[in-house]
């Protein structure tokens, strides 16, 4: 069954109209969708990106365990700013499209925003035997996405 996110309650009141996305209720749109793809296209438009996997990687060499699997270099990131790239599998195939984020200056705090299950089972088998705790928090992290030009 899919979960409601906390948008959910706003959206509901906005369309009739729903999909399962990554176990999560999302509208399949909200007004016509050529007015939708045109605001976001030349303006700007909000979506609910709850559902995106949500990574937390905490501890000594996090920064490089990101580095190893996703084709940015998040070490020239500042911290607090995030980059677009893609995760990839031992093999160099890219597994998901993400987002990720430099928390510290020390490069031990990373965050990492995808929508693939597999991302999390990456991450945890690249951090065995390391100090390097990986958390998944989609959950916990209700996540509006605002995107267009302006």
């Amino acid at each position: 069954m899919s979960k409601e996110t906390a948008f959910y309650p706003r959206l509901k009141a906005l369309t009739d109209e729903w999909m399962d996305l990554f176990g999560y209720l999302a509208p399949l749109n909200v007004t016509d969708t050529l007015e939708e793809y045109r605001a976001v296209r030349e303006t700007a438009g909000l979506m609910d990106f709850t559902m995106l996997r949500k990574v937390d990687l905490d501890g000594p060499g996090a920064l490089d365990l990101v580095n190893r699997v996703v084709t940015r270099d998040v070490s020239k990131l500042e911290p607090g700013h995030i980059a677009y790239g893609a995760l990839c599998d031992e093999n160099g195939k890219m597994v998901d499209d993400c987002t990720v984020m430099r928390r510290d200056g020390a490069g031990e705090h990373v965050r990492f925003c995808g929508a693939n299950d597999r991302d999390y089972q990456i991450f945890s088998e690249h951090a065995e035997g390391t100090e390097i705790r990986v958390r998944e928090f989609t959950d916990d992290m209700p996540h509006l996405c605002l995107q267009g030009p302006l």
